[in-house]
């Protein structure tokens, strides 16, 4: 049986990331299967080169495979949501969450309400600059191959971020008025959060090294 080689297969998967499948592992699903239906196409007598094969294929099936794409990206999202509650249930999460509200309660104990709210409020920011500055020189300095669950865990604390700014600013008056133990126990529920979410992406890294050998 005919296989393409690894010109042609670099080929597609070269015309599939100029055509905005920026991820490695979605654009090597796209790859393996583009190949094979061209593969079956030569085998059941094709006799044209392949680049008049592949030109032909995609004018039929380009659509379908970008739409594939954005749905792909879709139910990432919503794994990856999944991923983060499930891990902030895990034994882990626990020993964190004893961890931080003992970090904490011996900052509260320093710092009066407002400095203390104030503290808690660029915390999420604090997290989110540093988070970027790690992705913009792991990915973009480095130039090493996006992995669309990698890459989505920013979207995921993106929402998170700005859910626990949002409750922080319509709280804000409240919390001066609050017992200083229900304030940290907020603050350690936000905290939890960004640790699973950082928890669930080194997984990814590992779990891609694994399949792809791509991640540095």
């Amino acid at each position: 049986m005919m296989k393409l080689n690894p010109t042609e297969i670099k080929f597609i998967d070269t015309y599939l990331e100029n055509s905005e499948v920026n991820f490695a592992d979605i654009r090597m699903e796209m790859v393996d299967h583009v190949a094979s239906d061209i593969e079956s196409e030569i085998n059941a007598g094709d006799s044209r080169s392949f680049y008049d094969i592949f030109k032909d294929y995609m004018l039929a099936n380009k659509a379908t495979l970008l739409k594939n794409n954005k749905q792909f990206i879709k139910a990432t999202d919503k794994k990856l949501i999944k991923l983060v509650f499930k891990t902030m249930l895990s034994w882990q999460s626990f020993g964190f969450y004893l961890i931080s509200f003992m970090f904490l309660y011996i900052l509260a104990i320093n710092l009066n309400q407002q400095k203390l709210h104030q503290w808690f409020s660029v915390l999420p920011l604090i997290t989110f600059l540093t988070l970027g500055a790690l992705y913009f020189g792991y990915f973009r300095i480095l130039k090493l191959d996006r992995f669309s669950a990698i890459e989505r865990m920013g979207f995921v604390y993106f929402m998170c971020f700005h859910a626990f700014h949002l409750v922080s600013m319509i709280t804000e008056n409240a919390f001066e008025k609050l017992d200083q133990l229900y304030l940290l126990l907020f603050v350690n529920c936000g905290m939890v959060i960004m640790f699973s979410i950082l928890l669930v992406t080194v997984r990814l890294i590992q779990e891609y090294k694994r399949n792809y050998k791509m991640v540095a």
